[in-house]
């Protein structure tokens, strides 16, 4: 779980460093709403490969 929390936080710093790149501004509440959408369609997709 470890390795997943590290890739996850480093996943949010990319994605929000681009976002700032495109000149996209989102508050920490809407940008925390994207992370837990990714975060939930990776647990589907897992699930997915397990069944």
């Amino acid at each position: 779980m470890l390795y997943y929390d590290t890739i996850i936080e480093q996943f949010s710093i990319l994605h929000k460093k681009r976002l700032q790149e495109l000149g996209l501004k989102l508050t920490n509440a809407q940008f925390q709403e994207i992370i837990d959408y990714s975060i939930f369609l990776e647990k589907l997709s897992s699930e997915a490969d397990h069944m």
